[in-house]
């Protein structure tokens, strides 16, 4: 298998806005030497103006109906309405059925694992189902106070990663500088290491949308692929 680079178009705003959305945010990452992107189903969209490839996988717009993410209005404003979230990922599934889905419920496709599904590390490692490892999710605490899913990164991926379907590389600023400067005793750096020699899946670069210019956008999601790609091979 060989592994594909994609970026969310998360990580595009405000670029991957508007009727074409989706367009554009592949022009930037193919430009960036990537090989697509993680689509969501982002508010505005026209399915009619999808292009043909460049989506390497789906995720579920976030939960407009929970306490999962504290900022429900900036999702309404992302998503839309849910049933109109609901429209469009069916849209994008129907188009791009070769892309791996990204879940945020315990479901047959592969579940982006988070502190507030309330599994233990234990429970996960118990579980059978196929799992999307974020980077930040894996180590943060739940907004509710729930406990990190786990405080040993590479001992955990060490145990479930041949379950790993999809790979989350979520960076923050500082962390985009460890990985750039090869920071080898930084912990994102022992992570993909870890996660290099366990699992061959694809990898999707989730960055801080900046206000930057579509130039620089490209330039730093350049170096970040070309970082991340010295320790995921």
């Amino acid at each position: 298998m060989t592994r594909k680079f994609g970026v969310s178009v998360i990580s595009i705003l405000p670029y991957s806005l508007g009727p074409n959305g989706l367009g554009r945010s592949i022009e930037i990452a193919k430009c960036a030497g990537l090989d697509g992107v993680q689509a969501l189903p982002l508010y505005g969209w026209n399915p009619k103006l999808f292009p043909e490839k460049g989506v390497i996988s789906i995720e579920q717009a976030w939960d407009l109906g929970s306490n999962y993410y504290p900022n429900i209005i900036r999702n309404y404003l992302l998503f839309d309405r849910e049933y109109r979230s609901f429209y469009l990922y069916n849209k994008l599934y129907a188009k791009y059925p070769y892309a791996t889905r990204a879940m945020h419920g315990v479901y047959t496709d592969p579940v982006e694992i988070h502190p507030e599904l309330k599994f233990s590390e234990e429970e996960y490692l118990k579980s059978g189902f196929p799992i999307v490892f974020d980077t930040l999710h894996t180590r943060r605490i739940g907004i509710n106070g729930e406990p990190p899913i786990t405080t040993d990164p590479v001992r955990f991926i060490s145990q479930i990663g041949k379950r790993i379907h999809l790979i989350h590389l979520r960076l923050d600023d500082e962390e985009e500088g460890q990985l750039s400067k090869q920071d080898e005793h930084s912990e994102i750096v022992k992570i993909v290491r870890t996660l290099n020699k366990f699992t061959k899946c694809n990898v999707i670069l989730e960055l801080v949308p900046k206000l930057q210019s579509k130039t620089q956008l490209i330039v730093r999601l350049r170096g970040l692929y070309l970082a991340s790609n010295r320790y995921l091979h």
